[in-house]
């Protein structure tokens, strides 16, 4: 059993829109979404057939690491190495370690980026990566289960959520205690929708609602005791929001200036990774 489609979006609030723009897009060779949110103060990132929203606001920080799926690791990282002065006096980084290379943002958001292999879609959000304390696991993997009815694989130390094709949340116990929640988010599209926002609201969970396609929840409560033991707001949509499986515009980073093939501009040509 599986009721949710896919994950959309993560946001993260930033405080430097241009900084943003010249992390997520120059250097990591994303694409800002050309349509929606175009002003100073949201930027929309595509990544694939994922998002990154970033509102301007206070910088707010992932509590674990985001799994990025990119065209290429050769490519990524002499766009990383070339723009790294831009970023002094910020937590931006880079390292790579054989088929892995890991980047933090300037605000110190952990980005995890393997290659995309020749079967698979060249760029995604493949995962997110949290750490929580052990208490919160069956928090966590019940509210999936019961609020969201979805299926839940549980381990020793930790629970992994599908959340469509070659896609996941993964909960970890962490050796250390989280950092304080601090209001980001993620967005998430289900098939039973009707049915879950009524759970949430006889849960007492439902912690806000767009009619008549989304609503959000925010806490992951004990069973047994109806405490939190977790947060992480959830944006919830049906499968018939309007935006759902919408067509994402995503460029070709190898393709620049200096290295223009024409016929190349779009992700979906790409062969190589010649940046």
């Amino acid at each position: 059993m599986r009721t949710i489609a896919a994950m959309e979006h993560v946001n993260l609030t930033i405080p430097d829109q241009a900084l943003g723009a010249l992390f997520y897009v120059s250097t990591m060779g994303f694409t800002r979404d050309p349509y929606l949110d175009f002003d100073d103060w949201n930027m929309w990132i595509n990544v694939g057939r994922e998002q990154f929203h970033t509102p301007k606001g206070e910088a707010q920080m992932f509590r674990g690491e985001i799994g990025i799926r990119v065209p290429g690791l050769d490519g990524l990282e002499r766009r990383l190495a070339r723009l790294a002065g831009r970023f002094e006096g910020t937590e931006f980084n880079f390292a790579r370690d054989g088929a892995t290379m890991r980047v933090t943002c300037p605000w110190g958001n952990r980005f995890t980026c393997r290659e995309a292999l020749p079967n698979e879609y060249p760029l995604a959000i493949e995962e997110l990566i949290m750490q929580v304390p052990e208490a919160s696991l069956g928090a966590i993997a019940g509210t999936y289960e019961t609020l969201l009815e979805t299926s839940v694989e549980r381990q020793g130390t930790g629970v992994t959520v599908p959340t469509g094709p070659s896609q996941r949340l993964r909960f970890i116990v962490g050796n250390e205690s989280p950092a304080a929640y601090d209001g980001h988010h993620i967005a998430i599209y289900i098939e039973n929708y009707g049915e879950a926002r009524q759970r949430a609201v006889d849960a007492g969970v439902l912690s806000a609602e767009r009619e008549p396609h989304e609503f959000r929840f925010i806490e992951f409560r004990d069973a047994r005791t109806g405490e939190a033991a977790w947060a992480l707001e959830h944006e919830v949509r049906s499968t018939k929001h309007p935006m759902f499986g919408r067509d994402l515009v995503n460029r070709n980073p190898a393709n620049t200036l200096f290295h223009y093939q024409r016929g190349s501009e779009t992700l979906v040509s790409l062969h190589a990774d010649t940046d």
